[in-house]
Protein backbone atom coordinates (compact mmCIF):
# COMPACT_ATOMS: atom_id res chain seq x y z
CA UNK A 1 0.00 0.00 0.00
CA UNK A 2 1.39 3.18 -0.89
CA UNK A 3 1.23 6.32 1.41
CA UNK A 4 0.67 9.25 -0.89
CA UNK A 5 0.28 11.45 2.42
CA UNK A 6 3.83 11.19 3.54
CA UNK A 7 5.05 11.44 0.04
CA UNK A 8 3.12 14.77 -0.57
CA UNK A 9 3.91 16.22 2.27
CA UNK A 10 7.84 15.59 2.13
CA UNK A 11 7.37 16.94 -1.17
CA UNK A 12 5.81 20.32 0.49
CA UNK A 13 8.12 20.64 3.31
CA UNK A 14 11.27 20.63 0.60
CA UNK A 15 8.95 23.28 -1.11
CA UNK A 16 8.61 25.06 2.08
CA UNK A 17 12.24 25.23 2.38
CA UNK A 18 13.44 25.79 -0.84
CA UNK A 19 10.55 27.75 -2.62
CA UNK A 20 9.22 31.08 -1.63
CA UNK A 21 6.23 31.38 -4.37
CA UNK A 22 2.64 30.79 -3.91
CA UNK A 23 1.49 26.97 -3.93
CA UNK A 24 2.81 24.85 -6.09
CA UNK A 25 -0.58 22.61 -8.23
CA UNK A 26 -0.39 19.20 -8.56
CA UNK A 27 -2.90 17.82 -11.04
CA UNK A 28 -2.36 14.06 -10.60
CA UNK A 29 -3.91 11.76 -13.87
CA UNK A 30 -3.59 7.86 -14.13
CA UNK A 31 -2.87 5.25 -11.92
CA UNK A 32 -2.71 7.22 -8.72
CA UNK A 33 -5.78 9.62 -9.58
CA UNK A 34 -7.62 6.15 -9.87
CA UNK A 35 -5.77 4.79 -6.12
CA UNK A 36 -6.60 8.38 -4.52
CA UNK A 37 -10.50 7.96 -5.71
CA UNK A 38 -10.62 4.48 -3.95
CA UNK A 39 -9.80 2.10 -6.46
CA UNK A 40 -7.76 -1.07 -4.86
CA UNK A 41 -4.16 -0.51 -4.74
CA UNK A 42 -2.18 -2.46 -7.40
CA UNK A 43 0.81 -0.14 -7.20
CA UNK A 44 2.36 1.90 -9.95
CA UNK A 45 6.23 3.37 -10.75
CA UNK A 46 5.43 6.81 -11.66
CA UNK A 47 2.91 9.32 -10.18
CA UNK A 48 1.88 11.55 -13.13
CA UNK A 49 1.76 15.31 -12.70
CA UNK A 50 0.81 17.67 -15.32
CA UNK A 51 3.45 19.77 -16.38
CA UNK A 52 1.00 22.44 -17.86
CA UNK A 53 -1.28 22.52 -14.84
CA UNK A 54 2.09 22.89 -12.62
CA UNK A 55 3.66 25.80 -14.85
CA UNK A 56 0.46 27.99 -14.56
CA UNK A 57 0.83 27.65 -10.93
CA UNK A 58 4.41 29.43 -11.28
CA UNK A 59 5.34 33.26 -11.86
CA UNK A 60 7.38 32.30 -14.46
CA UNK A 61 8.70 30.18 -17.21
CA UNK A 62 12.31 30.09 -15.80
CA UNK A 63 10.80 29.90 -12.22
CA UNK A 64 8.88 26.72 -13.49
CA UNK A 65 12.42 24.86 -15.40
CA UNK A 66 14.07 25.64 -11.54
CA UNK A 67 11.30 23.52 -10.21
CA UNK A 68 11.14 21.08 -12.35
CA UNK A 69 14.70 20.01 -12.10
CA UNK A 70 13.96 20.36 -8.35
CA UNK A 71 11.58 17.85 -8.25
CA UNK A 72 13.06 15.46 -10.61
CA UNK A 73 16.35 15.49 -8.69
CA UNK A 74 14.81 15.49 -5.17
CA UNK A 75 11.74 12.58 -5.92
CA UNK A 76 12.11 11.96 -9.47
CA UNK A 77 13.28 8.81 -11.36
CA UNK A 78 16.37 6.91 -9.79
CA UNK A 79 16.05 9.75 -6.91
CA UNK A 80 16.35 8.36 -2.76
CA UNK A 81 12.42 9.43 -2.60
CA UNK A 82 11.91 6.89 -5.96
CA UNK A 83 13.24 4.24 -3.95
CA UNK A 84 11.97 5.45 -0.41
CA UNK A 85 8.23 4.96 -1.38
CA UNK A 86 8.75 2.73 -4.42
CA UNK A 87 7.23 5.56 -6.86
CA UNK A 88 8.72 8.93 -8.61
CA UNK A 89 7.26 12.23 -9.93
CA UNK A 90 6.74 11.88 -13.93
CA UNK A 91 6.02 15.31 -15.30
CA UNK A 92 3.55 14.92 -18.50
CA UNK A 93 3.34 17.02 -21.34
CA UNK A 94 0.29 18.52 -22.61
CA UNK A 95 -1.32 16.87 -25.26
CA UNK A 96 0.94 13.26 -24.38
CA UNK A 97 -2.03 11.70 -22.22
CA UNK A 98 -5.03 12.42 -24.30
CA UNK A 99 -8.06 14.02 -21.55
CA UNK A 100 -11.06 14.48 -22.43
CA UNK A 101 -12.62 17.81 -23.56
CA UNK A 102 -12.67 20.23 -20.67
CA UNK A 103 -11.13 17.57 -18.02
CA UNK A 104 -12.65 17.69 -14.59
CA UNK A 105 -10.29 17.81 -11.68
CA UNK A 106 -11.06 17.07 -7.79
CA UNK A 107 -9.75 19.07 -4.60
CA UNK A 108 -7.34 16.36 -3.12
CA UNK A 109 -5.60 18.07 -0.05
CA UNK A 110 -3.68 21.40 -0.16
CA UNK A 111 -0.85 22.23 2.27
CA UNK A 112 1.53 24.79 2.66
CA UNK A 113 3.67 24.79 -0.69
CA UNK A 114 1.53 22.37 -2.46
CA UNK A 115 -2.35 21.93 -3.58
CA UNK A 116 -2.80 18.42 -4.81
CA UNK A 117 -5.84 18.03 -7.35
CA UNK A 118 -6.77 14.68 -8.85
CA UNK A 119 -8.47 14.04 -12.54
CA UNK A 120 -11.73 12.55 -11.89
CA UNK A 121 -11.95 8.68 -12.51
CA UNK A 122 -14.31 8.36 -15.64
CA UNK A 123 -11.52 11.09 -17.24
CA UNK A 124 -8.66 8.82 -16.42
CA UNK A 125 -9.89 6.18 -17.77
CA UNK A 126 -10.76 7.64 -21.06
CA UNK A 127 -7.18 9.17 -20.97
CA UNK A 128 -6.28 5.75 -20.28
CA UNK A 129 -8.80 4.44 -22.80
CA UNK A 130 -6.99 6.15 -26.13
CA UNK A 131 -3.09 5.60 -24.48
CA UNK A 132 -4.00 2.16 -23.94
CA UNK A 133 -5.00 1.52 -27.97
CA UNK A 134 -1.72 3.73 -29.40
CA UNK A 135 -0.34 0.10 -29.48
CA UNK A 136 -2.25 -3.25 -30.64
CA UNK A 137 -1.55 -4.93 -28.29
CA UNK A 138 -2.58 -2.37 -25.39
CA UNK A 139 -0.22 -0.82 -22.78
CA UNK A 140 0.88 -2.12 -19.29
CA UNK A 141 -2.56 -2.16 -17.34
CA UNK A 142 -4.54 0.61 -18.42
CA UNK A 143 -7.07 -1.73 -19.69
CA UNK A 144 -7.57 -3.65 -16.47
CA UNK A 145 -7.94 -0.39 -14.53
CA UNK A 146 -10.65 1.15 -16.98
CA UNK A 147 -12.90 -2.39 -15.96
CA UNK A 148 -11.68 -2.73 -12.40
CA UNK A 149 -12.78 1.14 -12.03
CA UNK A 150 -16.57 0.37 -13.72
CA UNK A 151 -16.61 -2.80 -11.76
CA UNK A 152 -15.86 -1.42 -8.42
CA UNK A 153 -18.52 1.51 -9.51
CA UNK A 154 -16.13 4.68 -9.46
CA UNK A 155 -18.34 6.07 -12.35
CA UNK A 156 -20.59 4.92 -14.41
CA UNK A 157 -20.58 2.90 -17.44
CA UNK A 158 -22.75 5.20 -19.08
CA UNK A 159 -20.92 8.14 -18.34
CA UNK A 160 -17.41 6.57 -19.72
CA UNK A 161 -19.22 6.07 -22.59
CA UNK A 162 -20.21 9.55 -23.29
CA UNK A 163 -16.85 10.64 -22.34
CA UNK A 164 -14.83 9.22 -24.65
CA UNK A 165 -17.84 9.72 -27.67
CA UNK A 166 -16.89 13.66 -26.98
CA UNK A 167 -13.25 13.26 -26.94
CA UNK A 168 -13.11 11.43 -30.53
CA UNK A 169 -13.27 14.65 -32.08
CA UNK A 170 -10.82 16.34 -29.57
CA UNK A 171 -8.30 14.06 -31.42
CA UNK A 172 -9.08 13.57 -35.13
CA UNK A 173 -6.13 15.69 -36.30
CA UNK A 174 -3.83 13.31 -33.89
CA UNK A 175 -1.17 11.95 -36.16
CA UNK A 176 -2.18 8.26 -34.62
CA UNK A 177 -5.76 8.52 -34.46
CA UNK A 178 -6.18 6.17 -37.76
CA UNK A 179 -4.56 3.37 -35.94
CA UNK A 180 -5.89 4.39 -32.45
CA UNK A 181 -9.75 5.56 -33.53
CA UNK A 182 -10.59 1.80 -34.79
CA UNK A 183 -9.30 -0.02 -31.95
CA UNK A 184 -11.18 2.40 -29.26
CA UNK A 185 -14.36 1.95 -30.95
CA UNK A 186 -14.38 -1.99 -31.09
CA UNK A 187 -13.51 -1.66 -27.31
CA UNK A 188 -16.24 0.10 -26.39
CA UNK A 189 -19.08 -1.71 -28.37
CA UNK A 190 -17.36 -5.45 -27.95
CA UNK A 191 -16.30 -5.18 -24.50
CA UNK A 192 -17.96 -2.28 -22.73
CA UNK A 193 -21.13 -1.53 -23.87
CA UNK A 194 -22.28 -5.35 -23.97
CA UNK A 195 -21.60 -6.37 -20.41
CA UNK A 196 -21.69 -2.90 -18.33
CA UNK A 197 -23.87 -0.97 -20.50
CA UNK A 198 -27.59 -0.55 -21.11
CA UNK A 199 -29.01 -2.16 -24.65
CA UNK A 200 -29.85 1.99 -25.76
CA UNK A 201 -26.66 3.36 -25.37
CA UNK A 202 -24.77 3.50 -28.54
CA UNK A 203 -21.53 5.57 -29.41
CA UNK A 204 -22.19 8.89 -31.95
CA UNK A 205 -18.94 9.04 -33.35
CA UNK A 206 -18.60 7.45 -36.52
CA UNK A 207 -14.81 6.84 -38.06
CA UNK A 208 -14.67 9.53 -41.07
CA UNK A 209 -14.12 7.82 -44.29
CA UNK A 210 -10.54 9.25 -45.10
CA UNK A 211 -9.67 7.75 -41.83
CA UNK A 212 -10.40 4.64 -42.44
CA UNK A 213 -8.23 4.50 -46.08
CA UNK A 214 -5.05 5.49 -44.33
Amino acid sequence: MFDYSEFFQEVDELLFKKYDGSPLLFCLIGRTALDLAGLSQRGTKDLDVLAEKLEVSVSSHEKFIEIEKMLKKEFGRGSASATKHGFYIDLVEKGVPWLPPNPQFIKYKKYRKLEVDRLSPVDVCVSKTFSNFKRAAGRANDKSDIVDAIEERLFDAEAYVRRVDESFSLYEAHAEAPEVFPRVVRFIEEEIIPKYCVDQIRLAYVIPSWMENV
